[in-house]
C-alpha cells in the first residue's frame, strides 16, 4: 500500500487538483494567473510540500446577506489546490465509512436526493423530528475533529498538513458557550470553527457528525433519516418515539461541543408540512419557500438589466434561469414558473427577444400560428389559416401573427396596419410579453411577424382558438 504522503504530493494529483479547483472560476484573474504558469507552480507548491516549509496565506473576507448574514472566506487559489490534493487523497478513506444518509458534499449523492427521501418519507410516515445545528461551521471543535481524523489518517506528513490548513483557518466568533464539564476559560482556550467556503471545509463537517449519523441509524433506528450539513430530518410513527430521540441527539452533540437551533428544532405532523433545503414538503406535494421565489425575482430583474444593458449575453441568462428552473421542477411548482415567466421579456437596444426555457412551460402544449394574405388582395375564405406547430427549438410561442404588407401599400397605411395587429394580438392573448421581427423579402417592401408569448387563454390541444377578425387577418 503507497503511503498517503507520497501519493498527496505526486505531480498527477497536484495537476488534477489545480484543474478541479479552477473549475468555473477560469475569468478570474488570480486564476488565471495561476494556470498562465501552471507548471512552474505546480513544482514550487510540490517543492514546498515536501520540504515541509508550505504555509497557508492569508484568507480574504467578505459578508454576504442573502439568503442571510454570513462571512465568507476565501482561501488563495494556490491554497484551494492544496486543499483540492489533500481531499482527493483523505476523502476515499472516510466515504465508505459514512452512512448513506448523508447527502451533503459528496460524489452521487446531493440536495435533490436528499429531497427525494424526504418526500417519500413524508408520505409514508405521520411524523417529523426537523433539527437544525446553530452556526454549525463556527462551532465545529478543533480538538475533537483532529482526533477524529487521526483515527484513520495514519501519515505523520498529512495530519501536519491538516493541522496548517485549520490553525490558518481559525474564525472569531464572539459566542461564548459552555458545555457540561467546561472550566471557566474552556470555551475560550479550545479553536473552534470552519471558513465558510473552503473545499476541506465541507469534508470536514461530515468527519465531523458522522459518529451523530451512526448512532442515530444504529441505536435510535427511525423510520427514516436524512442530513444535509446541520439540517436533519428523523421520521416515525409517533410524537413520543420524536421527542425521545430529540432528547438523545441533544445529549449526545454536547460531547462534540454542538448545540440545537431553539427556534428551528422542533416536532412536525407530516400532513402539516415542514420546511426543508428551501421547500416545505407535504405528503402529496412540495413548495418552494417564499424567499426562495423572493430571490429568484430579484435575480431575474437583475439579469434583465445586466442583459439590456450588454453586460451579459443570452446564454448567460439562460445558464441561471434553467439552474433555478431545474432545482424548481423538484417541487410541485409548475404554476408558479408559469407566473413567473408569463410576464417576462428580454430586451436590448429597444427589440425584446426570445426566451428559449422550454423546462418552464408543459411539453405537450400545442401552439397556432395564424397566416394573413395582404391587406390588398381583401378577406378571402381560406385565406386566414390555422395550422398548429410543436415547439421548435426551444422557442414556445403560442401565436404567430404574420402580416404582409404589398409593395404599393402606402407607409401611412402600412404603420396603421402594424399597430392594429398589434392591438389585435394582445388583446387576444391577453399578455403584455410581445416579440416583433422584421422578415422583409425582396419583393415586398415590409413584412411582420408578431409573436406573443404565454398566453394562459389558449386552450392545451390541438384545437385551434377561434379565427380573428374577419375583414382584418382574413376569413378562417
Amino acid at each position: 500500500m503507497i503511503p498517503l504522503w507520497p501519493k498527496l504530493t505526486a505531480a498527477q494529483n497536484l495537476f488534477n487538483a489545480a484543474h478541479r479547483a479552477a473549475a468555473g472560476k477560469h475569468a478570474r484573474s488570480d486564476v488565471a494567473a495561476f494556470l498562465a504558469n501552471l507548471e512552474p507552480e505546480l513544482f514550487r507548491l510540490r517543492r514546498e510540500l515536501m520540504g515541509a516549509i508550505y504555509r497557508p496565506g492569508r484568507y480574504r473576507t467578505f459578508p454576504i446577506a442573502d439568503p442571510k448574514p454570513r462571512l465568507i472566506s476565501a482561501a488563495p487559489f494556490r491554497d484551494r489546490v492544496v486543499h483540492h490534493a489533500l481531499t482527493n487523497i483523505v476523502e476515499p478513506l472516510f466515504e465508505r465509512r459514512f452512512v448513506p444518509y448523508s447527502f451533503a458534499c459528496r460524489k452521487g449523492f446531493g440536495a435533490h436526493k436528499a429531497l427525494t427521501l424526504a418526500r417519500d418519507a413524508c408520505a409514508k410516515y405521520p411524523c417529523v423530528l426537523k433539527l437544525d445545528i446553530r452556526k454549525y461551521f463556527q462551532s465545529i471543535d478543533h480538538l475533537l475533529l483532529k482526533d477524529r481524523l487521526a483515527r484513520v489518517i495514519d501519515c505523520p506528513d498529512t495530519l501536519h498538513l491538516i493541522d496548517l490548513i485549520l490553525a490558518s483557518s481559525i474564525q472569531s466568533d464572539d459566542r461564548v458557550e459552555y458545555f457540561p464539564g467546561d472550566g471557566l476559560f474552556t470555551p475560550i482556550e479550545r479553536p473552534r470553527g470552519l471558513p465558510l467556503g473552503n473545499q476541506t471545509s465541507q469534508f470536514f463537517a461530515n468527519v465531523y457528525l458522522d459518529p451523530m449519523d451512526q448512532m442515530i441509524v444504529r441505536n435510535l433506528r427511525p423510520g427514516a433519516y436524512a442530513r444535509y450539513v446541520g439540517d436533519f430530518l428523523l421520521f416515525a410513527n409517533s410524537k413520543e418515539q420524536l421527542h425521545d430521540m430529540h432528547g438523545q441527539i441533544r445529549e449526545f452533540l454536547y460531547r462534540y461541543r454542538l448545540s440545537l437551533h431553539p427556534g428551528k428544532s422542533r416536532v412536525y405532523w407530516c400532513r402539516d408540512g415542514f420546511p426543508f433545503l428551501g421547500f416545505r414538503l407535504f405528503p402529496t406535494h412540495a413548495r418552494l419557500v417564499r424567499p426562495n421565489v423572493v430571490r429568484f425575482r430579484r435575480r431575474l430583474r437583475q439579469l434583465q438589466a445586466d442583459y439590456h444593458a450588454s453586460l451579459i449575453d443570452k446564454e448567460t441568462v439562460n445558464q441561471s434561469v434553467l439552474a433555478w428552473i431545474g432545482h424548481a421542477m423538484h417541487g410541485d411548482t409548475w404554476r408558479l414558473r408559469e407566473q413567473i415567466f408569463d410576464a417576462l421579456a428580454l430586451s436590448r437596444r429597444g427589440v425584446q427577444i426570445a426566451r428559449p426555457w422550454p423546462r418552464a412551460l408543459p411539453k405537450t402544449r400545442t401552439c397556432f400560428m395564424f397566416d394573413a394574405g395582404c391587406p390588398a388582395s381583401g378577406p378571402r375564405p381560406g385565406n386566414g389559416k390555422a395550422r398548429s406547430r410543436q415547439f421548435l427549438d426551444g422557442t414556445l410561442a403560442a401565436g404567430c401573427y404574420t402580416r404582409s404588407i404589398s409593395p404599393g401599400q402606402p407607409e401611412p397605411q402600412i404603420v396603421v396596419l402594424f399597430v392594429q395587429l398589434i392591438v389585435v394580438a394582445i388583446r387576444r392573448a391577453r399578455v403584455p410579453s410581445i416579440v416583433v421581427e422584421s422578415t422583409a423579402p425582396p419583393h415586398v417592401t415590409t413584412a411582420f411577424r408578431l409573436l406573443v408569448y404565454h398566453p394562459k387563454n389558449f386552450p392545451r390541444g390541438g384545437n385551434a382558438p377561434s379565427a380573428p377578425p374577419t375583414g382584418f387577418f382574413g376569413s378562417s
